[in-house]
């Protein structure tokens, strides 16, 4: 099962000094559903997080408040389709694009 994941941030717990860090249980922010093995993960301006699937190839979008709200395919080379293809993930400065790289197509990519 695929899962989203995101720890408290540290409120001054003293035996770190090292600001923002994270601790304690966290919780799951989304899992399943178009969720298949996530490699490359990013949080978009907006705040939604955006994820691509090393399992099949697809582009994730995920609100803050855990809902799937968008799949696009990325890559379908493979067997299973895009497995294994897609790792970093980046948000393009100032646009709505990411750039994505496509490890069976040995490309840097951007989409927008």
């Amino acid at each position: 099962m695929a899962v989203i994941y995101r720890g408290e941030p540290d409120r001054g717990h003293p035996r770190c000094g090292v600001p923002g860090h994270r601790r304690g249980p966290g919780f799951t922010v989304s899992q399943g559903h178009a969720l298949k093995g996530e490699l490359g993960l990013v949080v978009a301006p907006g705040g939604d997080i955006l994820t691509v699937n090393g399992g099949n190839g697809n582009l994730v979008e995920v609100s803050p408040s855990g809902m799937q709200v968008a799949v696009r395919a990325l890559d379908v080379s493979g067997s299973p389709p895009g497995a294994g293809a897609l790792f970093g993930l980046a948000v393009k400065p100032h646009h709505r694009a990411v750039y994505f790289v496509d490890d069976a197509t040995n490309t840097f990519a951007l989409l927008h």
